[in-house]
């Protein structure tokens, strides 16, 4: 796995410095890492926007305003900065599962299971768990994923 990883590290180090900064690359780097986090939060919402608005834990249905949130396969807190906004471990959850509840951890990942199958939520989970560990230049790699994101 580690040696996976290393591979995709060198290959965006190879692109990052082939590459030269477009003006909006360029403001959005005099952004705060704050900022950026709010401006990927609502891409996030957006692109989420086309799946159905049902709690991925309990399955309440019709979700909407503020009961209806993006919740984490894996504890936010715990995740590094590469992770926090990936789209693969991000469902909508109704306010009471995602916060009441803390997410409901052991039922998102039996559902997750269900969905992506026992092999990849394996991989996905371990790739959670070692992203902490592995820390990014944060801001750069913010604004890379925004600028992915807003081309979806």
């Amino acid at each position: 796995m580690s040696k996976y990883l290393d591979k995709i590290r060198a290959n965006n180090a190879r692109i990052a410095q082939n590459r030269s900064k477009t003006p909006l690359e360029s403001k959005l780097h005099k952004k705060t890492i704050t900022a950026l986090d709010k401006l990927i939060w609502a891409e996030c919402r957006r692109i989420k926007q086309k799946d159905p608005k049902t709690c991925y834990t309990c399955f309440r249905k019709n979700l909407e305003g503020s009961n209806c949130q993006l919740g984490h396969y894996y504890p936010k807190g715990a995740l590094g900065a590469k992770m926090k906004h990936d789209l693969r471990i991000l469902r909508w959850q109704c306010y009471w599962c995602n916060l009441m509840l803390g997410g409901r951890g052991g039922d998102f990942r039996e559902h997750m299971r269900a969905e992506i199958g026992d092999e990849a939520e394996r991989l996905l989970f371990e790739e959670c768990r070692i992203s902490k560990s592995h820390p990014i230049k944060a801001k750069d790699f913010y604004v890379e994923r925004l600028l992915n994101y807003c081309s979806l």
